[in-house]
Parts: C-alpha cells; structure tokens; sequence
C-alpha cells in the first residue's frame, strides 16, 4: 500500500470511530452521564466535542500502538503501517 493511501487512512479511519462516538451519544447508547453531557452541550458544542473526541482518540491509539496486535492497530488507525515521507530536495 502506498504512503499517500496509508496516510490517509490513518486520518479518515479515526474520524469515522469519532462519528460513530457522536452517533452513539446522539442516541442515548452510551452511559447515561456521556448523553446529559453532550445534550448540555447543545448542537455546535457536540460537533465540536467530536472533533475532540477525534484528538482524543488518535493520540491514545497511535501511543499505545506499537503495544499492540498489527491487526488491532489496522482496525483501529486504518492501517498498522506509518507512512514514510521523503525530505523535498532543495
């Protein structure tokens, strides 16, 4: 796989576990305590506490994931492989 496409799967698949966080809250399948928060939040603070979740989300997992299976780290990151970039030449 290509360091473009690996790259960007490590972006987009984050984001789709915060989305799927969101949704979770949005309809009450979470601890009571998480839903009143983000109902006290209201509709523009929800969408930015997703986006924090997202933060939140890809520092944990790209901590810990040299702790653990490859197979866990692709279905969590969207790929157990870091990108490569190479320096631009001057």
């Amino acid at each position: 796989m290509s360091d473009l496409i690996t790259a960007w799967l490590r972006t987009v698949v984050p984001g789709l576990w915060a989305s799927l966080l969101g949704v979770l809250v949005a309809h009450g399948l979470l601890p009571a305590s998480l839903v009143d928060q983000a109902t006290a939040l209201g509709g523009t603070l929800t969408v930015a506490a997703i986006g924090l979740a997202l933060a939140v989300w890809k520092y944990v997992w790209s901590t810990v994931e040299h702790h653990l299976p490859p197979w866990l780290t692709a279905i969590l990151l969207g790929s157990n492989k870091t990108p490569t970039y190479s320096q631009a030449s001057s």
